[in-house]
């Protein structure tokens, strides 16, 4: 990852834990060893000790798909909303139709209120493909109150999120110059670790062979000694 990209990320990587802040180097060290934002993202997170509990923000913060979250996570696209949707109801809590009876909820557009409110957090997240009819949806919250509402309630969610993002400095040249030197010279003490080890093996060969080439000839046996010596 170069530095303009890390600058556009700066503010999320921050925001993920709180006193982020003082290991700001620590970060740019990372995105300097990575080339794409899953990996610095996967290293941080892993870093920070954080992981499934900030889907949401990740989503939000970092405009991730569930695709991509389903790498970072090792789950499938289903998965995800499943676990975006859990996310979002422990900020809002039960959707309060859903405890009705059968008889008191309405059908608008063919579709429950149980049913559109399962749909809601794919709706904000943009997940069209995994949405069942956006036709039907519409038809239903042009109608319900109460659906419309619990919608409302998810976009004022999804803002308050989004207005948690810090304000931070970006980074310099002069700390990611720092990033790079630090990288090169990690480089470096790999590549002479490398090539001590294989120069220990080289010596264990050529010791090996030393001492086969060393060994004494095989003394004739009596019975292999040719009867005119």
């Amino acid at each position: 990852m170069d530095r303009e990209s890390l600058n556009i990320y700066l503010r999320p990587f921050l925001a993920l834990e709180p006193g982020a802040k003082d290991r700001r180097q620590q970060l740019i060290e990372i995105a300097a060893e990575e080339d794409q934002l899953l990996g610095v993202l996967s290293e941080w997170l892993w870093e920070l000790e954080g992981g499934l509990e900030q889907i949401l923000e990740l989503k939000l913060w970092f405009s991730l798909g569930y695709a991509d979250l389903g790498r970072l996570f090792g789950f499938s696209e289903r998965e995800v909303g499943q676990q975006m949707r859990t996310a979002r109801l422990r900020h809002l809590g039960p959707y309060p139709p859903a405890n009705k009876g059968a008889e008191e909820v309405p059908n608008f557009g063919g579709l429950s209120c149980f049913m559109v409110e399962q749909q809601f957090s794919q709706w904000m997240d943009s997940e069209w493909e995994v949405l069942g009819s956006l036709k039907k949806m519409r038809e239903h919250l042009d109608q319900c109150e109460a659906c419309y509402g619990r919608l409302k309630e998810y976009r004022k969610l999804q803002k308050q999120i989004l207005e948690r993002l810090p304000s931070v400095e970006p980074v310099s040249e002069e700390e990611w110059q720092q990033a790079l030197r630090a990288k090169a010279k990690r480089f470096r003490r790999q590549a002479f670790n490398w090539f001590g080890v294989i120069a220990i093996i080289f010596l264990i060969l050529f010791i090996f062979l030393w001492i086969i080439q060393s060994q004494p000839e095989k003394m004739p046996n009596i019975y292999e000694i040719p009867d005119d010596f």
